[in-house]
């Protein structure tokens, strides 16, 4: 899904640019189609009154950015690095950022656009910040990058076209210090990366299911494999997905979230360390600084923190938490009078703070 955003760093050219963006823009001059070219033929995009819309001096830091521009005929994108602009892409083209996960900084950008001899009619570049292709590939591509190592990720293809909504493409992770392409296991179609480990979601589409049909017992035929950058096999969990945490995830790069399928329609949240090999059951969700909730088998409600060695317990609650701030957490409590508390760490009141379905009142 695209951000209708400028990426820059300067808070006040940001507000500036999102007014400015609110009215209509002259895109730049038709892309080149060889990104990089496009430095030395295009120039800063102006408003419909001519006024450009940023102003170059302000955004010479080497940064890469991204700009999206609306007018009638729909939206454009263009990559700049600093001020300069290195590519508007064209309507068939996509393009986005690709940021370091560990650093949060983007030193490159990926670029795919639609070729007849490509696999699905599509092929990918990454670009770095000159505008210069480091490589390409076959295919629609999608990109993360953490640490020097490049996850792609590409849609299931049937009959030569992209089906996104089958949910189980493949994967490849390269190293861009060599170039090289690190062992995936087979059936693979995603990547998260923990450190020095590699965390795989795979999936083994059952035979003679027809290519269009939905596969209902797709929980059963997925599998979780955690191995080193030279294969060696880590931990394997079957019936099973992973997903990286988004939320904290620098604080909690060690840690990833199994989704382990226990029935036809039951799934245990399992928050899973890659390092250590530690589980916790029951897992709901992450805080800021290294918090996580669980749910226990006797109904109750935990806060631990992950970042002690003994992940030490904080407060057991009756209701389930919601959010943290600290010194305190707000739970949510269900039934029929269902609404929100707010629970003080320390002295264990608990503050009601609004009923969901308020009693009406005549």
């Amino acid at each position: 899904m695209k951000r209708v955003v400028l990426r820059i760093g300067c808070g006040a050219v940001c507000a500036a640019l999102a007014l400015t963006l609110g009215c209509g823009c002259a895109l730049l001059p038709p892309a080149t189609g060889v990104p990089g070219a496009a430095s030395s033929a295009v120039s800063v995009p102006t408003d419909d009154s001519g006024k450009p819309l940023y102003d170059p001096a302000v955004l010479n830091d080497d940064r890469l950015r991204v700009l999206y521009c609306y007018d009638r005929a729909g939206s454009s994108t263009t990559i700049l690095c600093g001020s300069t602009p290195l590519h508007q892409a064209a309507r068939s083209e996509n393009v986005s950022l690709v940021e370091d996960s560990a650093t949060g900084i983007a030193d490159y950008w990926l670029r795919s656009w639609s070729d007849p001899t490509g696999r699905g009619g599509r092929r990918t570049a990454l670009y770095d910040k000159t505008g210069t292709e480091v490589m390409s590939f076959e295919g629609e591509q999608n990109a993360t990058l953490q640490n020097g190592l490049l996850v792609l990720q590409e849609s299931r293809l049937v009959d030569g076209g992209y089906v996104p909504e089958s949910g189980y493409g493949t994967c490849q992770v390269i190293d861009l210090a060599t170039g090289a392409a690190l062992p995936v296991p087979e059936g693979a179609y995603s990547c998260t990366l923990c450190g020095d480990k590699l965390v795989f979601s795979c999936y083994a589409r059952p035979e003679g299911l027809d290519d269009y049909d939905w596969d209902m017992d797709y929980q059963q035929n997925r599998w979780v494999v955690v191995q080193e950058k030279d294969s060696t096999p880590v931990y394997r969990a079957d019936a099973a997905s992973a997903y990286r945490l988004f939320y904290d995830s620098d604080t909690l790069s060690d840690w990833v979230e199994l989704d382990v399928a226990t029935g036809a329609e039951t799934t245990d949240q399992i928050l899973y360390n890659t390092q250590t090999g530690e589980q916790y059951t029951g897992f709901l969700q992450v805080y800021p600084g290294g918090l996580a909730s669980f749910s226990t088998g006797d109904g109750r409600y935990e806060l631990r923190d992950m970042t002690t060695e003994d992940r030490g317990l904080i407060a057991a609650f009756d209701e389930q938490p919601s959010q943290y701030f600290p010194g305190y957490v707000v739970t949510w409590h269900s039934g029929e009078d269902h609404g929100y508390e707010l629970y003080d760490l320390e002295t264990g009141t608990k503050t009601p703070l609004y009923d969901v379905n308020p009693p009406i009142t005549p």
